[in-house]
C-alpha cells in the first residue's frame, strides 16, 4: 500500500479530471478529455477535445520513464470536451455517459472503437432530460451499468441508483438479476452429460485392464502348472527308465538254458517259492539253524558211559564223577532246501 509516481511522463500536457480506462485485452491504458487551464473562480477551462488521445502502455508504468503514445483519431464525429464523464470497457471498446462543458451538465452517449480508433454517438432511451455530471458508473455484468449520483445543474439527480441497459442502450431505474439462459443450461448439462460419461468411460476401462490382468494371470498359472506336470513326467519316466536299466542281466549258462525255457526271472521266482514251501513243511529240527553257533554244555552220568570212559583214560575214571562236555553244533543247507545237522562231542579230562 505504497503510492509511487513518475518525475516524467513524456507526451502529456498536464490534465486537470482526465478521463482514464484501462483496456486489459490491449495491456494499455487510454488517456483522454480533461482541462490544461483553470479560471480565476476554480473553473476548469480549455479543456480538450476527444479527437486526441494518450496511450500508456502498462508494462512501462513501472520503468523511469513510462512509454506514452498520441494517437489522432479518425473520423468527423467526436465528442465535445468535458469533464466529471463516466466511462467503461466492453467488448474492448469504451463507453461514455454524460459530463459537464465544464459547468453545462450534458445528456449524450458515445462509444469508441478502439479497433480502428472511431468514435461514434448512441441513443440513449430514458436518458435524463437535464443531462447529468460528476456521477460515477461501473459496469455490473456483461449488459447492466449501475450509476450512482451524478448533479443536473439544479440540484443533485433525482435517482441517487440507475441502471443503463447495454443492449438495449436504456436507462432505467431496474436492475435485472443475472439468471441463467437456454443456452447456458443446455450447457451446463452437456458439461454434465460428458463429464459423468467420462466417469463411467473411466470406470469401465479400469474394469475391463482388472479382468484382462486377471485373465493373464490366471493363463500364467495355468500354463506354470503345466509346465510343472511336464517336468514331473519327465522325472518319473526318467526314473522308470532307470530302473528298467538297473534290472538284473542273465548268466550266459542262464540264457542257454532259458533259450528254450523262457526267462530266468519267472525260474528264479519258482525256486524261491520251493524253498519257502519247503520251510514251512519241515519238521523243526532240535538245532535251530539261525541260533548262533555257541558251545552248549550237557551233564552227562558216568554209568552209561563208564567202559568208554576207561577206554578213553586207561582206566582211570572215577565212578560217580560228572564231567562236563563242549559240544558243537554245525547246521547246513543244501542247495534243495533240506537241513543237515552235524553234532561233535569233544573229551574232556576228569
Amino acid at each position: 500500500m505504497t503510492w509511487s509516481y513518475s518525475e516524467l511522463l513524456d507526451a502529456v500536457p498536464p490534465l486537470y479530471a482526465p478521463v482514464l480506462t484501462h483496456l486489459p485485452f490491449q495491456n494499455m491504458t487510454v488517456i483522454m478529455g480533461g482541462c490544461d487551464q483553470m479560471g480565476a473562480d476554480g473553473i476548469p477551462i480549455h479543456c480538450a477535445s476527444f479527437d486526441t488521445l494518450y496511450i500508456l502502455s502498462s508494462d512501462s508504468v513501472g520503468s523511469a520513464a513510462p512509454k506514452v503514445t498520441r494517437v489522432n483519431v479518425s473520423g468527423k464525429v467526436f465528442p465535445p470536451p468535458r469533464v466529471f464523464t463516466c466511462t467503461v470497457m466492453r467488448n474492448n471498446n469504451i463507453l461514455m455517459f454524460g459530463g459537464g462543458d465544464p459547468v453545462r451538465p450534458l445528456a449524450d452517449a458515445w462509444i469508441l472503437h478502439t479497433k480502428n480508433w472511431t468514435w461514434s454517438q448512441e441513443t440513449m432511451s430514458g436518458f435524463p432530460a437535464k443531462g447529468i455530471m460528476g456521477h460515477g458508473c461501473h459496469m455490473a455484468n456483461y449488459d447492466q451499468i449501475l450509476v450512482v449520483g451524478g448533479h443536473n445543474g439544479d440540484g443533485f439527480s433525482e435517482r441517487p441508483l440507475s441502471v443503463i441497459k447495454v443492449r438495449d442502450m436504456a436507462w432505467t431505474g431496474h436492475y435485472d438479476t443475472p439468471q441463467v439462459s437456454i443456452g447456458a443450461k443446455v450447457g451446463l448439462g452437456l458439461s454434465v452429460v460428458v463429464v459423468v460419461s467420462a466417469i463411467g468411460a473411466g470406470l469401465f476401462l479400469r474394469r475391463r485392464r482388472t479382468k484382462a490382468a486377471a485373465a493373464a494371470e490366471a493363463l500364467k498359472n495355468q500354463q506354470g502348472s503345466t509346465e510343472t506336470d511336464r517336468a514331473r513326467n519327465r522325472s518319473l519316466s526318467t526314473s522308470e527308465n532307470h530302473h528298467q536299466r538297473r534290472r538284473p542281466k542273465r548268466s550266459q549258462s542262464s540264457r542257454g538254458a532259458s533259450s528254450g525255457n523262457g526267462d530266468i526271472l519267472p525260474r528264479h521266482n519258482r525256486h524261491q517259492q520251493q524253498h519257502r514251501d519247503h520251510d514251512d513243511t519241515e519238521p523243526p529240527s532240535p538245532v535251530s539253524p539261525t541260533s548262533p553257533c555257541q558251545p552248549q554244555y550237557d551233564i552227562i552220568p558216568l554209568e552209561p558211559l563208564a567202559d568208554h570212559e576207561r577206554t578213553l583214560h586207561g582206566g582211570g575214571g572215577v565212578i560217580g564223577t560228572r564231567v562236563e562236555k563242549p559240544t558243537t553244533f554245525h547246521s547246513t543247507r543244501s542247495t534243495s532246501g533240506s537241513t543237515s545237522s552235524t553234532i561233535i562231542v569233544e573229551p574232556t579230562s576228569p
